[in-house]
C-alpha cells in the first residue's frame, strides 16, 4: 500500500529525526566512564555528527526507510566509537602498542587498489590487515571465555556485519559488481573515519553537499588529522 499509494495509507507514520542528542542519549545508557569526554557536545566527534545529520536533515529528502536505516546506522557508528573509547580506557596498554611501518595503498577510483589491498592481506605472515566485521564492530564485548580462539564466522560482531552486508547488497544490487563486500574481507579505511564522522561515504550513502564541502575545505585538515589517529586506534 505504502509503494503504490501512500497517501492512502490510513494510520500516521513516525517521524524519524536524525538527532544528536537523541543519538547520544541512548548511547550513553550503556557507555563507561572512558568515553566521558567523547560524548561531551563539544568533543570534535560529536561536531562532526552534528553537521552530519544538518546536511542530512536540510538536503537530503531522505524517504522514510532511507531516514530509518540512516539513523540506524549513525547510531551503530557512534555506539562503536564509545566502546572503542571504553576498552582503550580498561586496559590502557593498548596504547602502548606500537604501529610499526605501516602500507598505505594510494590510488584512484577503479585503478585495482582493492584487489591490492586483498591480495596483500592473503599474506597474513607479513601484514595485518583488519577485515570488515573488526572495522564495524572493533570491540568485542561478548563474555565468552574462548572469544579469542573461536572462528571468525562464529564471532557474533561477524554474524551483524555479514547481515548488514546483506541487506546493503539488496537495497543497492549493483555495488557488489563494482566493490565486493563480505564480513571476512579486509576493507578501505572509511570504516575508521566514519568513527569520526569524518569519511565521504556519508555523503555517498546520501545528497549531503554541505557535509561534503565542509570535508573538503582545507581548513577542515585539523579534523582530518583526527580521524587519522582514530584510524591508528583502531589498529593498535
Amino acid at each position: 500500500v505504502l509503494q503504490a499509494g501512500p497517501e492512502t495509507w490510513p494510520y500516521q507514520r513516525p517521524q524519524i529525526e536524525l538527532d544528536v542528542e537523541d543519538m547520544v542519549r541512548v548511547v550513553q545508557s550503556r557507555a563507561g566512564a572512558g568515553s566521558a569526554d567523547l560524548l561531551k557536545s563539544s568533543s570534535p566527534t560529536l561536531t562532526a555528527l552534528g553537521r552530519l545529520t544538518k546536511s542530512l536533515n536540510d538536503e537530503a529528502k531522505l524517504n522514510h526507510l532511507g531516514r530509518a536505516m540512516m539513523r540506524r546506522y549513525l547510531h551503530q557508528r557512534l555506539e562503536a566509537r564509545v566502546q572503542l573509547a571504553d576498552e582503550r580506557s580498561k586496559n590502557p596498554a593498548i596504547n602502548q602498542e606500537e604501529i610499526r611501518r605501516p602500507v598505505f595503498i594510494v590510488g584512484l577510483n577503479r585503478t585495482g587498489t582493492t584487489l591490492l589491498h586483498r591480495l596483500l592481506a592473503c599474506d597474513t605472515a607479513a601484514f595485518a590487515a583488519p577485515r570488515t566485521f573488526e572495522m564495524m564492530c572493533p570491540v568485542d564485548t561478548s563474555q565468552d571465555a574462548d572469544r579469542y580462539a573461536r572462528p571468525p564466522s562464529s564471532d557474533p560482531r561477524y554474524i551483524e556485519t555479514q547481515l548488514a552486508v546483506e541487506m546493503a547488497k539488496e537495497t543497492v544490487a549493483q555495488f557488489e559488481s563494482i566493490h565486493p563486500t563480505a564480513a571476512h574481507l579486509p576493507e578501505e579505511e572509511f570504516f575508521f573515519f566514519e568513527g569520526a564522522f569524518l569519511s565521504h561515504s556519508f555523503a555517498v550513502m546520501a545528497d549531503a553537499p554541505s557535509m561534503r564541502k565542509w570535508l573538503d575545505d582545507p581548513s577542515t585538515k585539523t579534523q582530518t588529522h583526527m580521524a587519522y589517529l582514530e584510524h591508528c586506534e583502531r589498529l593498535q
